[in-house]
Parts: C-alpha cells; sequence; structure tokens
C-alpha cells in the first residue's frame, strides 16, 4: 500500500510537471507570436503612411455621427473613440522613433519630434489623454461618485509624476514635449549618381606602385592624425558652437537627441513654473473636494497657479522658439477657464443652450451643428471634457 502511494504520488508530480511545461511553452510561443505580429504591424505602417493616415481619418469622420455619440451615457461610442486615439498614437510613435533614427529632428509639417528619452513619457501622455474620459465615463455610469473622482485623481496623479521625471530629465527646462506628433513621411529623394571606378574625379585616383614607402607611410600616419582630429564623440558635437555644424541653437539641441539639455540660466525659476503648472490639476482636484465643483474656490486657484506658472516662465531668461511656442498655446488655452465649472453655468450655459436650439432648426448645418452642440453640453459635467 505504501508503494502504490509513492507510485500516485510520482505520477501526480509527473502530471504537474507536464502541465507547468505545456503552460509555459504556449505562453512562450503567444509572445513571440505577439512579438511577430508587432514587428509586421510596425513595418506595414513606415511602408504603408499614406493609406494609414487616410483610413485614421475616414474613421475619425465617421465617429462623429456615431449613432448614441452625443447622448449622455455614450459610454459605448467614447470608448471606440478612445480605440482609434490609442491607435493612431501608437502609429505616430513608431513614425517619430523612425525618424529620430534616422537624425531627423522636425517632421515635414515643421514640428519638433520629441528625443528619445522623451518618447515613452510623451507616449504615456499621449495615451492618458486618449483614455481619461473615457475611463470617467465609465466609473460614473458602472459605480459611484468617490469611484469616479478617485479615478480621475488617480490618473491626473501618474500624469504629474510622469511630467515631474521628465522635468528632472530635461534639467528644469520648459515642457516643450508633452504629445507625440502626427507622423508623415518624408518625401523620398533622387538616388545619387552612380561613381564609376574609371571616373576621373580625385578620390578615384589610385596612387601610383612605384612611390616611396617613406611618404606613403607619412601619407597614412597624416590621413590617421586627421582621421583622430575629426572623430568626435556626442559630448564634444554638444559643446560645439551650431555654426559650426549648420544647424541653429534649437535644432542642434534636438538633434542631439541622446544627450538631455543643459540647465537654463533661471534653473530655480523655471523649474518652480513648470512645477507649478504640473501640481496645477492635483491642486484643483483637492480644492473641489474640500469645496465642492461649483465653489469659485478651485476656478480661480486653478487660474492664479497657471498665471503665476506662466509669469515665472516668461521672466526666467531667454527662450528659444519651441519654448515661446509652447508658452503661447499656454496663454491660449486660458480661454478654457470660460467654458469650466462655475464660469460656464453663470454666463454660458443657457446661451449655448439657446444656439444650439437655433442650429438644430436650420437646413443643412442643423444635422452637423447641432449634435455638436448637444455633445458639449452633454460632456461638460465631465472633469476630463
Amino acid at each position: 500500500r505504501r508503494d502504490r502511494v509513492i507510485i500516485t504520488t510520482k505520477s501526480t508530480i509527473v502530471e504537474e510537471e507536464k502541465h507547468k511545461h505545456t503552460i509555459y511553452h504556449t505562453f512562450t510561443i503567444s509572445v513571440h507570436n505577439i512579438m511577430n505580429f508587432k514587428d509586421a504591424y510596425n513595418k506595414y505602417i513606415l511602408e504603408n503612411t499614406e493609406t494609414v493616415k487616410q483610413i485614421e481619418g475616414t474613421l475619425r469622420t465617421c465617429l462623429i455621427l456615431l449613432p448614441g455619440g452625443f447622448q449622455d451615457n455614450a459610454c459605448l461610442a467614447e470608448a471606440v473613440q478612445s480605440a482609434i486615439a490609442l491607435v493612431c498614437v501608437y502609429n505616430n510613435y513608431v513614425g517619430a522613433k523612425q525618424q529620430v533614427g534616422n537624425g531627423k529632428a522636425e517632421t515635414v509639417q515643421g514640428g519638433i519630434i520629441p528625443p528619445l528619452y522623451a518618447l515613452p513619457s510623451c507616449l504615456l501622455l499621449s495615451s492618458l489623454r486618449c483614455c481619461e474620459l473615457v475611463a470617467e465615463i465609465a466609473s460614473n455610469m458602472y459605480a459611484d461618485s468617490t469611484v469616479r473622482w478617485s479615478s480621475v485623481a488617480f490618473i491626473e496623479l501618474i500624469k504629474a509624476i510622469t511630467k515631474m521625471r521628465l522635468l528632472s530629465k530635461i534639467h528644469g527646462n520648459i515642457l516643450t514635449h508633452q504629445t507625440i506628433p502626427t507622423y508623415t513621411p518624408p518625401p523620398s529623394l533622387p538616388p545619387p549618381p552612380s561613381s564609376s571606378p574609371f571616373s576621373s574625379s580625385p578620390q578615384a585616383k589610385i596612387p601610383s606602385q612605384s612611390m616611396d614607402a617613406d611618404f606613403m607611410l607619412g601619407g597614412a600616419l597624416g590621413r590617421t592624425e586627421k582621421t583622430t582630429k575629426q572623430r568626435k564623440t556626442l559630448m564634444d558635437l554638444s559643446t560645439l558652437p551650431p555654426s559650426s555644424l549648420g544647424l541653429s541653437a534649437e535644432r542642434k539641441n534636438t538633434l542631439m537627441g541622446l544627450l538631455p539639455p543643459p540647465p537654463p540660466p533661471g534653473y530655480l525659476r523655471r523649474y518652480v513654473g513648470e512645477s507649478l503648472y504640473v501640481c496645477r490639476s492635483l491642486v484643483y482636484l483637492a480644492m473641489m473636494y474640500w469645496k465642492g465643483r461649483a465653489a469659485w474656490g478651485p476656478w480661480f486657484t486653478s487660474l492664479s497657479l497657471e498665471i503665476s506658472s506662466l509669469f515665472l516662465l516668461y521672466t526666467s531668461g531667454p527662450l528659444s522658439p519651441p519654448e515661446r511656442s509652447e508658452l503661447r498655446r499656454r496663454i491660449v488655452s486660458l480661454l478654457f477657464y470660460l467654458i469650466r465649472t462655475p464660469f460656464f453655468e453663470l454666463l454660458c450655459k443657457s446661451k449655448l443652450g439657446s444656439a444650439g436650439n437655433r442650429l438644430r432648426n436650420m437646413r443643412g448645418l442643423g444635422l452637423l451643428l447641432g449634435p455638436i452642440a448637444d455633445y458639449y453640453l452633454a460632456h461638460q459635467k465631465y472633469y476630463f471634457f
């Protein structure tokens, strides 16, 4: 009987080991297939960029008129839009990574591509921007208000931590890279002229065999010394003036994307200004939790923090063109405070509702503009909208 128990135990152990091996083998094959699919998909994106962009534009246009997209409980429509936006973000990430690997600093439209050290952070921030609204809508529909505001605070905390980490990487400079630009393939260049070995160019000339050995040795040493002088490391190139590289200061720093920029002259003011800009959303949520969303305290606190951040950044020293462009974008974004609660309920809600009613009665435009007004009124109560 004891021998039977031992044999049964051994057979059970063997079966468990076989089962574990089968699971591990299946998992390994699945990961391998996923990586192969990822590589094939990335290759397809880079080779068929125009087709991918046309498909993305068509899907976005069709999603505007998606049934139920302008209703109050349209979680499915928002989920589909978020999924399409995530695919577009990943496509732009693949293209941006390819362009940075090829030494490109700008897109065809002139947008600056984030350097390699900022691409993962930009991918995370762009992905959160695509998913934050649908996460809030889903938590509001299927859970209570506590879960909703907890999810909002969690997403804002992840965004703040990501931006602060990126701020520490760039040594307190202004966060000009927070999203991934739209990828557009560069125009194809004509092939370079083929060089013939029988051409009479100086590069094609072969030294005579009757040259003196000492002369040949001296020429080799001279070429070695010249090559050593011309071979610059990345740190050497980062210290050269922009004129020696034929680039502007901004493009030179972008092309040296493997190294973060040095600390700016007004390091402390810029670091404090950027920290205020990053943390203002967390302060706004804390004030709403304390005072309520309908109170004016959170509204004035967030606006004052953003204005203080702009003042510190503008008075911190000279700014590069990308930094000035980023600050101009932030100044324009101050207009969104006009459609935030409680300012929106006080002055804009009734006017927008009456405008939506008039648009619905218009022929032609009412079919498109009327649902947009309904969409805004239905989603304005959400924080991330």
